[in-house]
């Protein structure tokens, strides 16, 4: 019985990483689109790191007080964790859309003109408002 215990943790530890691994792997891709060349470096270390730092950091001294909090009752940790949600929706709408600049004008200041007309400046509630207002 230990040993189908064992491999079925290990399994399971597997699967977890492998799930995790895929929006990770992600990360740093998306925010150089975010940065210009001269700051990218400091820019993606401070937004991981703080981000790292709030969400992480504080989560489960939160989520304990908020467990106490509410007698018990994991009701409070679930409003805690859908008002994280909130912040990274609102935060995931306010940056630049990228998908039609070309890879040569990422990062680049958003007043040229070139990166201007091809999209660089325009966050995704402006993307999709002009979307929905031509369609």
């Amino acid at each position: 019985m230990d040993g189908h215990v064992l491999v079925l943790a290990t399994l399971a530890y597997v699967l977890v990483n492998v799930l995790m691994a895929a929006p990770q792997a992600c990360i740093p891709a998306f925010l150089r689109e975010q940065f210009s060349a001269a700051t990218r470096y400091s820019s993606i270390s401070a937004t991981y790191q703080t981000g790292a730092a709030l969400g992480g950091g504080t989560a489960a001294t939160a989520a304990t007080a908020l467990f106490i909090a509410y007698d018990n009752d994991p009701i409070g940790v679930g409003l805690y964790s859908g008002a994280a949600a909130m912040v990274l929706v609102l935060c995931a709408w306010g940056l630049r859309e990228t998908f039609r600049v070309p890879t040569a004008h990422l990062g680049a200041d958003t007043d040229a003109g070139t990166v201007a007309d091809a999209g660089a400046g325009t966050t995704r509630r402006d993307t999709f408002t002009e979307q929905t207002s031509q369609g």
